[in-house]
């Protein structure tokens, strides 16, 4: 339980912290499966990482419902890297 609370320890706590670790992990997520996998898999996550990307932005600009965008875009990150792994499952 203890290695789980460290790991909670490194998570952002605020709305720019949110929004720049959003930001980073959908270009991450943009960049990295064109050299890890077959081109379909690699552009689902492509479609995936940059919308997840423009709402990591626009919550660094909006400070009313920062939040919100950067949430957004996390599950928006999540669900084009498990459709990455389903579909490079499959191929």
């Amino acid at each position: 339980m203890g290695n789980l609370l460290n790991l909670l320890l490194y998570l952002p706590t605020s709305r720019r912290e949110w929004s720049w670790w959003v930001v980073v992990l959908g270009a991450v997520c943009s960049i990295l499966p064109v050299f890890a996998g077959p081109f379909d898999a690699a552009l689902v996550c492509v479609v995936a990482g940059v919308p997840g990307t423009l709402f990591g932005v626009a919550g660094l600009l909006d400070r009313e419902h920062g939040l919100w965008w950067a949430f957004t875009g996390t599950l928006v990150i999540i669900g084009g890297a498990t459709a990455f792994a389903f579909v490079r499952a499959a191929g």
